[in-house]
């Protein structure tokens, strides 16, 4: 049985000042389930040592204590009982997603579907009954891809394609919003069914393929809409064909400079998102992020992801705003970056450890915080002096 421990160096306690000690003791009891906090002592001289860390350690006793914790002997976590039923039943799910994501591209009749689904169910039990764990986080790796795609394939993608105005682009905009994270959310659940276990819970095990469940989506979502689909009630031929047509009307337009710029912007931001989406980032938090960060905890308990309500869900919103409006050169780059907020949303729950209220409330607080940031935006700078109409796509 292992019981995870959360401490803080001597050498950091040293540059650290108690309130930010007690906040970081706090944040990993609630956000990680610490079960045992090992405290160095604050202080080892001075004029009173002993009453410092007294009060020191009665701060942080307080402070859990107040989040309906209790302090005692700490006791492993209890293994989880998942019935192969449950494991084939959420593979169907990730199958059914991927299969209902094709249909929504191209035409596929019902008995090709049933193909699909049948074929992609036989593999999934292959790759839980031969791989046994890993398959459980290869099936985990594939909801981590399908879903935030399927959630824009299913209510943005058509509308590159789309013939008809909105009157409140902004409401259609935080409707789909909001519904595609809803979806993005079911392939999250997802990956907390297949990794629900012990040894995640204590970080004995981590998710894999955390940086290529961020880039695949958006690298996926980026061609499906520069290649003109949805193209539905033709052969496959058929759309292969448009496929290619389309793609080399795109290529062979001019790019602008000020598309230049945002795209430059675009791919600079996702690989910032990228490098840090580990819980050992190669690049730290700077001192304003982490003085943010401690006033988003203070005001709202569970602080959102400043990826999530500061650039993925304001862009989105943005780029489906532009859509329903038919502004399409812009609304490109703008989905393409605001499926960071979707794939970020789901590692949320990759993080076993972390307790799955604290994910819901997480992805919550983003969500709403984000919708606000994208409303200014719009009304800022996009509801007036729009660019002008132009098809992505089609002449």
């Amino acid at each position: 049985s292992l019981v995870r421990v959360h401490s803080i160096p001597s050498s950091e306690m040293a540059e650290m000042n108690l309130q930010e000690a007690v906040d970081r003791f706090v944040r990993a009891v609630k956000e990680r389930n610490i079960r045992l906090c090992y405290i160095h002592l604050a202080e080892t001289t001075g004029e009173d040592p002993i009453g410092r860390n007294t009060e020191f350690i009665t701060a942080i006793s307080t402070r859990i204590r107040s989040l309906g914790y209790t302090t005692g002997l700490s006791k492993p976590f209890e293994q989880l009982f998942r019935p192969k039923l449950m494991l084939v039943l959420m593979a169907l799910s990730v199958v059914a997603g991927a299969v209902l994501a094709l249909s929504r591209l191209i035409s596929v009749s019902w008995l090709p579907r049933l193909v699909l689904v049948a074929l992609g169910m036989l593999a999934s039990v292959a790759i839980l009954q031969m791989f046994g764990e890993i398959g459980k986080q290869l099936l985990a790796f594939a909801a981590a891809l399908i879903y935030p795609v399927l959630s824009t394939v299913v209510l943005v993608v058509p509308l590159f394609n789309a013939e008809l105005d909105y009157n409140l682009p902004e409401l259609k905009a935080i409707g789909t919003l909001m519904a595609m994270s809803l979806i993005s959310m079911c392939g999250g659940l997802l990956i907390v069914g297949f990794l629900a276990d012990r040894a995640y819970m204590v970080k004995q095990s981590q998710f894999i393929g955390v940086r290529g469940a961020h880039v695949v989506p958006m690298i996926a979502v980026a061609l499906l809409a520069i290649s003109g689909l949805p193209i539905l009630g033709k052969s496959v031929r058929a759309v292969w064909c448009d496929v290619k047509s389309t793609a080399a009307v795109v290529a062979s337009r001019p790019l602008t400079l000020g598309q230049a710029l945002v795209l430059i912007a675009v791919f600079a931001i996702v690989g910032l998102a990228v490098v840090r989406t580990t819980n050992e980032p190669a690049i730290d938090p700077f001192s304003a992020e982490l003085r943010s960060r401690a006033i988003l905890e203070t005001a709202l308990v569970v602080r959102p992801r400043a990826k999530e309500f500061l650039i993925g869900h304001p862009a989105l919103l943005l780029g489906i705003a532009l859509l329903a409006t038919r502004r399409r050169d812009w609304a490109l780059p703008l989905v393409v970056l605001g499926m960071l907020g979707q794939v970020s949303l789901v590692n949320s729950f990759c993080h076993i450890h972390t307790p799955l209220t604290v994910s819901i409330s997480r992805t919550a607080n983003g969500l709403v915080l984000g919708i606000i940031v994208g409303l200014v935006l719009w009304a800022s700078f996009f509801e007036r002096g729009l660019p002008s109409k132009q098809s992505l796509h089609r002449p």
